[in-house]
């Protein structure tokens, strides 16, 4: 073989100039990147052996050769390349010469038989709180590896996968992503999860409609604008104001509230809890003191409350002198007389979370919501023919069925349009509008000797954007998420989405390896969007099985419907719960201390015709929780159509339903329902465990569910 050796004096001017330019380059890039290079292959060796030793003995096919040393694997890093974003995940990117396949075949990256990654982690920077875990090996054509590393949380939450799901009425949607984090268990400490909002329920948009008949539900269908209220002049000799005709100033009250509904898009829950609340406040009139909403805290706002209108949009929106926004409300499934209730907040409902309307009607709450509801559908009289009413369906946070939560997580941010990002072992969670808040991470100014090149577009009639710069700074010197505020740049700093000239937020920081500059990609603020409206049930209630409970005596014993007119009455006893007055008796003093949960459980079934456990009856001690159970007193197991009695031996309560009429539990649990016996709906937050409808979730012990025969 010959060699031909060639001395500089054999090449042009041209030549040298091309090797002097490759030589300096090589020689930058090894300046700058060799003292962290060792970092990083002092990190993966360290990584390798913990995980190796994880594994235990090593399969039978892992490759004879040596795995190569910290040195090796340090001087083939030729670029180091992170990637700060504030979409989702950052990456960190590190090139590897490998011109003789040494490590690719060494198996560094998988000593044994099943094919996978090995889970290697890099502390990058040195001795920070910056863990990254390798996600890919890319060897290329030009005998180099690629490696990608993610941040190590997300490597985390990669790893596990659904079903979870909570529902949006117990937890808000940063929550839930925070519990979601909570349930990485390693060896590294637990992630941190930041969210200036975590706890602040957020707006909820408007909703969309389905069409059910009965108690079933039918198939989904498209959001649709509610329609026109209809005008009940017409038909005001149909509809009644507890019991008696509308007069012609009622029916124009009416009018102006569904008219005000209308404009707002009201959910028709919330119209017909406008419509109760009217009705229990004023009898529907503007000439008591406070108006139609009865709005005394506040004699000037609306007129002194004369502005039935601008009363009613008060109360759909959560104006001045009202608790809530009904619409609101409606929208998260509260029951229209629930919504009346807190809108108002008085004092049957801020005390013991109870009704304050329904004892005005001689049938009580069920005659009063046909009123309301019959007024707001223009006609049909009360307490006759069917009715319909729309149901907010659950809203559920998700992760799917082998989806990560990695994924899940950025997907429901998306969904409101949130920010989610990593900043080493942090994950924050916010909006835009949010961040840019958040204190100036730095001031620049377009002659500042660090800002490089710069440049943004500005398009008539919008404020600037796509604006990237090239700065000189450390590599870990700013974050994705932050605040910069420019100086100088004309329309960039004095037009601002968020009214905060010149301040943007960092969307991306991009280096390449061996520049000592970084590329920032710098965005506006934009608003967050509603959280997504629950689907809305049309449930047809059936006439004759959906007549209102009147008094006990006219309920036909041994079934659903006396057991919902019993719970009804010992419920507007408003007892005070105890275990030391146990004995049945018929008639209960109103506000009383008296019964526990099974107790009051027994008293109800007994004064609606049931049989009791053992034979007891009134005047006896009750039976105690755990004798409500399949064999005793002709119970048999499982959920009844109607009536379901759920037992343990710490607890019981029953679920009652008659076909047509609101779904409620009776329950003495102490979650804002009373402290004693209450009656309310199934459906209601907080009830934990002890009630709702999931008896037994929440920690409690497993309940035995039974009910009587025919019920």
């Amino acid at each position: 073989m010959t060699v031909t050796h060639v001395s500089s004096s054999q090449l042009n001017p041209a030549e040298l100039a091309q090797i002097e330019q490759v030589t300096s380059a090589l020689a930058r890039d090894y300046e700058s990147i060799t003292p962290d290079a060792h970092v990083i292959a002092s990190s993966l060796v360290t990584s390798k052996k913990a995980a190796t030793k994880k594994k235990g003995t090593r399969q039978t096919s892992q490759p004879t050769h040596q795995l190569p040393k910290e040195a090796e694997l340090a001087f083939g890093i030729s670029g180091i390349a992170p990637d700060f974003t504030m979409n989702g995940g950052s990456t960190l990117v590190i090139t590897m010469q490998d011109p003789d396949w040494t490590v690719l075949d060494s198996g560094f990256f998988d000593a044994d038989e099943d094919g996978r990654l090995d889970n290697i982690d890099v502390n990058y920077p040195d001795k920070s709180r910056y863990w990254w875990r390798l996600h890919q090996v890319s060897a290329q054509t030009d005998r180099s590896l690629q490696l990608t590393f993610l941040p190590r949380p997300v490597a985390e939450l990669m790893d596990i996968k659904g079903p979870v799901k909570v529902n949006r009425a117990k937890r808000t949607r940063a929550e839930f992503l925070k519990s979601l984090c909570e349930k990485v268990d390693d060896d590294y400490g637990p992630i941190e999860f930041y969210s200036k909002q975590l706890d602040v329920k957020q707006p909820i948009g408007s909703g969309s409609s389905t069409s059910t008949t009965g108690t079933g539900t039918s198939s989904k269908a498209p959001a649709k604008k509610g329609a026109k209220a209809v005008g009940i002049g017409a038909n005001r000799s149909s509809l009644t104001c507890k019991g008696r005709k509308l007069t012609a100033h009622q029916a124009e009250i009416c009018n102006a509230i569904l008219q005000v509904g209308d404009q707002l898009h009201a959910p028709k829950n919330a119209l017909i809890a406008a419509i109760y609340a009217a009705m229990g406040e004023s009898s529907i009139s503007d000439t008591v003191s406070g108006g139609v909403f009865q709005t005394t805290g506040v004699p000037s706002a609306y007129n002194g409350g004369r502005d039935y209108a601008a009363q009613a949009k008060g109360w759909f929106t959560g104006g001045t002198s009202f608790a809530a926004s009904g619409i609101a409300l409606a929208n998260q499934g509260d029951p229209p007389w629930m919504i009346a209730n807190k809108v108002e907040m008085n004092a049957a409902w801020l005390y013991h979370k109870q009704d304050s309307y329904g004892h005005e009607w001689s049938g009580g709450l069920d005659e009063a919501m046909r009123e309301a509801a019959a007024i707001v559908e223009g006609g049909g009289g009360a307490g006759s023919g069917s009715l319909t009413i729309e149901v907010a369906q659950p809203y559920y946070f998700r992760v799917g069925a082998n989806e990560d939560y990695w994924a899940a997580m950025n997907r429901l941010a998306q969904e409101v349009g949130w920010e989610l990002f990593v900043d080493g072992n942090r994950i924050y969670y916010d909006s835009d509008m949010t961040l840019i808040r958040q204190k100036v991470a730095v001031v620049l100014d377009r002659d500042d000797p660090e800002v490089l090149q710069w440049s943004y577009d500005w398009v008539n009639r919008h404020q600037a954007t796509n604006f990237q710069m090239n700065l000189m700074c450390s590599m870990f010197e700013f974050h994705a998420g932050e605040v910069i505020q420019l100086k100088g740049f004309g329309p960039a700093s004095s037009g601002s989405t968020a009214k905060l000239p010149g301040r943007w937020l960092i969307n991306e920081i991009a280096r390449s390896a061996g520049d000592q500059f970084s590329t920032f990609t710098l965005v506006q603020p934009t608003a967050p969007k509603n959280e997504p409206a629950p689907q809305m049930a049309s449930k047809t209630l059936a006439g004759s099985s959906g007549a209102p409970i009147g008094k006990l005596s006219a309920e036909t014993p041994k079934t659903a419907r006396a057991v919902y007119a019993a719970a009804k009455w010992l419920n507007d006893r408003h007892l005070t719960y105890t275990q030391g007055s146990r004995q049945l008796e018929k008639n209960v003093p109103e506000g009383a201390t008296l019964y526990d949960c099974s107790a009051s459980t027994a008293w109800v079934m007994l004064a609606a015709g049931f049989p009791l456990p053992s034979g007891l009856t009134w005047g006896n001690w009750a039976p105690v929780s755990g004798e409500f159970i399949p064999g005793q007193a002709g119970l048999v197991a499982g959920p009844g159509k109607e009536l379901t009695i759920y037992a343990n031996g710490d607890h019981v309560f029953f679920h009652c339903h008659p076909a047509g009429l609101p779904d409620m539990q009776g329950n003495t649990v102490n979650a804002g329902h009373g402290h004693g016996f209450c009656f309310f709906p199934w459906n209601s937050p907080a009830t934990g465990g002890w009630g709702g409808p999931s008896p037994g979730a929440g920690g409690a012990p497993a309940f035995t569910a039974s009910h009587y025969p025919g019920t």
